[in-house]
């Protein structure tokens, strides 16, 4: 293999490397979002909020 066709490769190599290495952290973050909207934020929603609001309704 002479030096030309070597560095060719290599260059493809880390082209493609790079774009699965993209892809494959915006499909892990989008899984990660969808998990943390659905198991995060309702039970800290359903937990915090309603005893704020029954507090307020009772100091009135």
């Amino acid at each position: 293999m002479n030096l030309e066709s070597f560095l060719i490769t290599v260059g493809i190599s880390l082209a493609v490397g790079m774009l699965i290495g993209y892809f494959a952290r915006e499909f892990f973050q989008t899984i990660y979002r969808v998990f943390h909207d659905l198991y995060a934020s309702p039970k800290t929603l359903k937990r915090y909020r309603p005893p704020s609001r029954q507090k307020d309704s009772s100091n009135e």
